[in-house]
């Protein structure tokens, strides 16, 4: 009964690990960021090239595979470079697609 009962946890647990391990697996093919950018408003003539030029960078490192075969995906969010909108924006997207580790911001 004792060896069953340490039989029955050990095999829980694997189930558990596999589970884990298969999210963790599924998630690597793709890494999300949220970007806040400014286009438009006082700074849009530095923000506008800059953030131009970034997104076509992250577009062409996806066309060549990606970092280590890891796709970038990111969502953009216009702050106008107002503290109150990018503090929004911050709040709204740090959740992301199942968590963002990392937010890119300039």
């Amino acid at each position: 009964m004792k060896h069953r009962k340490s039989l029955l946890r050990l095999a829980l647990g694997m189930a558990l690990l596999g589970c884990g391990l298969a999210t963790t697996a599924q998630a690597a093919n793709e890494q999300y960021f949220p970007l806040q950018s400014y286009r438009v408003g006082p700074y849009a003539a530095g923000g506008t090239g800059f953030f131009g030029g970034f997104i076509d960078y992250l577009q062409y490192v996806n066309a060549n595979g990606g970092v280590n075969g890891v796709k970038l995906t990111w969502s953009e969010c216009e702050t106008e470079y107002v503290v109150e909108k990018g503090v929004e924006c911050y709040e709204r997207l740090k959740g992301g697609l199942n968590g963002a580790p990392a937010a890119a911001t300039n």
